[in-house]
């Protein structure tokens, strides 16, 4: 069976969208976690540190979003739309990557967003039988 119509590559995909479940999940919890997990300074002032925790929480809840819609994509065997939202998750990484690395200069974080674009885009053009 060639290997775009296997089930390894939506599997992969389903595994991979585990990912930004989980760290929603951990991130609405503990949002100062996730700041600090992602190398972005702590707030000082009570008032900054309450926007940086209601700000956590919006990036959690749309990662969350995004993980549910690919395993509910991958669960029903939807290869089209699981492929186009693994695609179109690579904006999302992308723009994180960018806003990493301007809020902490290049060659940091940045390439630990930027990874999951090129890794969205391959498992997604794979799904979709791009290449």
């Amino acid at each position: 069976m060639p290997l775009h119509r296997s089930s390894l590559l939506p599997n992969i995909a389903a595994l991979i969208s585990l990912l930004p479940v989980a760290l929603g999940i951990a991130a609405l919890y503990s949002p100062r976690t996730a700041l600090s997990n992602l190398s972005f300074p702590l707030p000082a002032s009570h008032e900054s540190q309450a926007l940086a925790d209601a700000l956590v929480r919006f990036y959690s809840g749309r990662n969350i979003a995004i993980g549910l819609t690919n395993l509910l994509a991958w669960y029903g065997g939807h290869r089209t739309v699981l492929g186009s939202s693994m695609i179109i998750g690579t904006v999302v990484a992308g723009v994180d990557g960018w806003a990493s690395r301007i809020l902490l200069g290049a060659g940091t974080v940045e390439w630990g967003h930027w990874m999951f674009t090129f890794l969205g885009l391959a498992l997604g053009g794979g799904i979709l039988e791009w290449w």
